[in-house]
């Protein structure tokens, strides 16, 4: 089912790009449709950031989360309070953020992910000043055994790469469709992959466009060596952090 914005707030950065203002979107989103009703943000507009810091630069895996502070200053601005107590007390992950970018006249992806109830705060002053974080949901991987009835046997890396991020709990199906997000960027490749096609064959734009020669896509693992001693499925966090590692990615 599709999810649709409910509350929305746009605004402009204070850096420039090609001489002209970038411009930047925060779209609450929910289940059911209703007519969109603005919202104004603090002078920060939104802040990212990646967890872990840089005291692993080896880490394979860096979650980010993204926050930003609402002026309660009417109705609809209440109403997106009230919906974020509801969310808390019965409908948990039930409110979803998109943060879009403006680039040469069009909206762009640039962050997704699901506010945390119980990292909402408000501020008592005189105008309510109300904290919203967000989570891109990496970590809820933790917390998941891999399903061999989904894949097993023989697949490729690529496969279980995928695999694992559509279990990351984005609430509507419009997110969980790992191939919206996951970027083929390959940049150095073997000799051997040009099919023997030549060694310049591997060299051109088509060749490694092709996400099928993609070197996760051409190496193939059986799944049954994610399991412990026990014979218990490792977390889908375990699985993509050793994918990951393998290949020297992140």
């Amino acid at each position: 089912m599709a999810a649709y914005t409910k509350y929305r707030c746009e605004f402009y950065s204070e850096n420039t790009r090609t001489g002209n203002e970038q411009r930047w979107r925060i779209n609450i989103r929910t289940q059911a449709f209703y007519a969109v009703k603005n919202f104004k943000c603090t002078s920060e507009g939104f802040v990212l950031s990646m967890g872990g810091g840089d005291d692993n630069m080896a880490s394979t895996i860096k979650t980010t989360t993204c926050s930003f502070t609402l002026i309660n200053e009417n109705a609809d601005t209440q109403s997106f309070i009230n919906d974020l107590l509801a969310s808390a007390s019965s409908n948990e992950n039930q409110l979803a953020v998109t943060i879009d970018m403006k680039e040469s006249g069009y909206w762009k992806a640039y962050w997704r992910g699901i506010i945390v109830n119980d990292l909402v705060s408000v501020q008592d002053n005189e105008l309510a000043q109300v904290k919203v974080t967000a989570i891109d949901g990496i970590g809820t991987l933790k917390n998941k055994e891999f399903d061999f009835s989904e894949l097993n046997g023989n697949q490729s890396c690529l496969s279980i790469v995928k695999q694992c991020l559509k279990n990351i709990p984005l609430v509507y199906d419009e997110y969980s469709d790992s191939d919206r997000y996951l970027a083929h960027t390959p940049f150095y490749y073997n000799w051997g992959m040009a099919q023997n096609s030549g060694p310049n064959y591997v060299t051109s734009s088509s060749w490694r466009n092709n996400v099928n020669r993609d070197p996760l896509a051409l190496c193939y693992v059986n799944t049954e060596v994610f399991k412990d001693s026990d014979g218990r499925p490792w977390k889908y966090y375990d699985v993509l952090e050793q994918i990951l590692g393998a290949f020297q990615l992140r």
